[in-house]
């Protein structure tokens, strides 16, 4: 392929931005990790949910958050104090991770742990809901009575409080589409009654030898979060029961109980499950009951209608798996597994292959449609930003994090401007467009030559760009 171009012990009791003390044993809830969405022509398998339409999930911009909102926590205040001294250390609802020893920023993995914490302390489009902006803000300014580590924002005119509302305005709230109220057949599965009745007691139960799956489950950091039972409860209520639901489906591959991680993890390795497990072996054979409970709801599934011929992909974009929905039931139908922090995402023109840019490893990820198998890694020039294909399939062109930025393709190489995002084609295929989110214009490129042949002025940080052709 050519290539187409820290803690401080003594302030603990101070709480920065957001810092308000949640009380031993509580538990936020789990951060939704932000989504893109994608059409694709072609079939494939089953999964998906409740009644609810389950919590907001919200738009909010990692990359703007990671250059201009991340930097406000490390800032020396007033004393030399930092929101990070006391919100890496504390039991806040605003958890910050621990910088490495001798690091004076985040990796783009911790990073990615704060946003997701961050985004539960904000309300899309409203900053003056969202606690992330209202805790640390001056009450005659609109603020929380009170803030442990003090106010640092005297009015909404302060420059940090207008970037972090800024941010927020920007975003905006999705909910995960509701599923049909009609079943299509009596084992139309991963049914949610099932889920509750059958598989989440055994959540709760204690095992000889182990702590319950609850006891560690709760915490905000577990990628399989269940929520906090209400003081006195020995159950969860229905909307509690429908949001472990919504957790449990993100880690099952539907019909394979040996696929799914919500089965392997905890299973003994000699049985086939996964090495480690910090709650221990809670399984030791695939023959034990409550293992033989959590694969019958994972087999439990339709095969989806035959007739069907459009599917949604969502990528995971701070988790490592890809969602695929068949919209004709608005349900999750089959994972695909393994490709960390996912961004961009397109089809061969059959549907048979699907081509994801995976920015941990710099990559591009090859993937069977139909099995949901990486099949191939394509090692790219930089960290990956989205990507498209072209229309008979022959070149995949993936926009590249550099300064100044490339696009790669398979095979080839030009220049575009600074960070290049999305990329679109003129109808036949022979003209290129990217947008430069760095430099706020839009490169054309000859598809045939690989050339830059224009680049046209837009407004600022442009992303996402698509043709629209009339008929």
């Amino acid at each position: 392929m050519e290539r187409l171009r820290k803690a401080k012990p003594v302030l603990l009791a101070i709480a920065a931005v957001c810092g308000l003390l949640v009380t031993v044993g509580g538990g936020a809830e789990t951060p939704s990790a932000a989504r893109q969405a994608t059409i694709a022509a072609s079939p494939a398998h089953a999964h998906q949910s409740g009644k609810s339409s389950g919590p907001a999930q919200s738009s909010l911009d990692f990359e703007t958050y990671r250059t201009r909102i991340e930097p406000i926590f490390l800032k020396q205040r007033q004393g030399g104090v930092r929101c990070y001294d006391c919100h890496s250390v504390l039991a806040t609802r605003l958890r910050l991770e621990p910088l490495s020893p001798g690091n004076s920023v985040w990796t783009t993995e911790q990073s990615r742990r704060n946003f997701e914490v961050i985004s539960q302390l904000i309300t899309p489009s409203d900053p003056l809901k969202s606690r992330l902006l209202l805790h640390p803000l001056a009450q005659e300014a609109g603020g929380d009575s009170s803030h442990t580590g003090g106010k640092f924002w005297a009015s909404q005119s302060d420059p940090e409080w207008k970037i972090l509302a800024d941010w927020v305005r920007h975003s905006t709230e999705t909910r995960p589409a509701t599923h049909t109220a009609s079943r299509s057949n009596a084992t139309d599965a991963l049914d949610s009654q099932f889920f509750r009745t059958k598989v989440e007691p055994i959540f709760l139960k204690e095992r000889p030898g182990h702590a319950r799956c609850y006891g560690c489950h709760v915490l905000t950091n577990r990628t399989f979060h269940l929520e906090t039972l209400s003081p006195g409860g020995a159950a969860w209520t229905d909307e509690q029961s429908q949001r472990n639901f919504q957790s449990a489906l993100q880690l099952i591959v539907p019909g394979k109980p040996a696929s799914s991680r919500l089965l392997i993890h905890p299973l003994a390795p000699e049985a086939g499950g996964d090495p480690f497990h910090s709650g221990g072996r809670q399984f030791a054979s695939q023959n034990d009951p409550d293992w033989l409970v959590l694969a019958e709801w994972v087999r439990s599934l339709s095969e989806p209608s035959s007739a069907a011929t459009a599917w949604i992909f969502v990528t995971n974009s701070a988790g490592d798996t890809i969602d695929m929905i068949d919209p004709t039931t608005n349900k999750v139908v089959q994972v695909i597994q393994g490709v960390e922090l996912p961004h961009g995402i397109a089809f061969s023109p059959d549907g048979t292959r699907v081509y994801v840019s995976n920015e941990s490893e710099s990559v591009l990820d090859v993937v069977d449609r139909k099995s949901g198998k990486v099949e191939r890694k394509i090692s790219l020039s930089a960290r990956p930003n989205n990507l498209a294909i072209t229309k008979d399939g022959g070149r995949v062109l993936v926009g590249i994090r550099t300064e100044p930025g490339v696009i790669d393709v398979i095979d080839g190489r030009s220049p575009t401007g600074s960070v290049p995002e999305w990329i679109t084609f003129t109808p036949d295929s022979k003209v290129v467009y990217v947008s430069n989110s760095g430099a706020g214009s839009v490169s054309a490129i000859d598809a045939n030559t690989l050339q830059e042949i224009a680049v046209i002025p837009v407004g600022e940080v442009p992303k996402r760009i698509n043709t629209l052709l009339l008929h």
